[in-house]
């Protein structure tokens, strides 16, 4: 930790090329470039980091690209989360990945239970869900097809993921299933 103000510097020297850091900050900090997945970058402009993106490359790190005798490119970070390569701890159910893959979105199962129940000779059906499912009634309708079952009053059987009792599934809904997260900006060192 510093001690007081003069001991802080907005720079810091020695620092490996390939490093990844992420910041709270809108602009790229010297020295550093965006993970933005830029293909174009040339060779002569960033020798450092092409010479660390070579070793990835022949190690068979995936996102750093040869493009051509001048150009190369660089990971896309942007808008994706960090999962550390498991090497065998066996909690990625995908395995140990080539450093650098990137693996697509998925939601964990999420479970619940029906059941339907006839009622006497009329063959009335109750509904009733528990979990992810939920039974509402629709209205006081007379059709046909209730009358002849003896309902007035016919359950609907309804799916919403947010109703999940499972602690591990928050009561929102969105478009994406994902965790907390904070939204830093993804960079890579590319000079010493």
């Amino acid at each position: 930790m510093f001690k007081n103000k003069a001991e802080r510097t907005d720079t810091v020297g020695n620092i490996s090329v390939g490093i990844v850091a992420y910041f709270f900050r809108t602009n790229v900090p010297d020295g550093w470039l965006i993970l933005d997945g830029s293909a174009n970058l040339l060779k002569s402009d960033f020798p450092e980091l092409w010479l660390f993106a070579q070793a990835a490359i022949a190690e068979g790190v995936t996102g750093f690209v040869d493009v051509d005798s001048d150009q190369f490119g660089i990971p896309d970070a942007r808008g994706s989360f960090i999962r550390g390569v498991d090497n065998g701890k066996g909690l990625d159910p995908d395995g140990t990945r080539t450093i650098g893959d990137q693996q697509l979105d998925a939601m964990q199962q999420i479970t619940g239970s029906m059941y339907m129940a006839n009622y006497n000779a009329n063959v009335r059906i109750r509904a009733e869900g528990s979990g992810a499912f939920s039974t509402s009634t629709i209205g006081n309708t007379t059709a046909s097809l209730y009358q002849t079952m003896g309902q007035t009053h016919p359950n609907q059987i309804n799916f919403n993921s947010a109703n999940s009792t499972s602690p591990n599934t928050a009561k929102t809904n969105s478009i994406e299933t994902r965790p907390i997260n904070l939204a830093l900006l993804p960079c890579i060192r590319y000079e010493t």
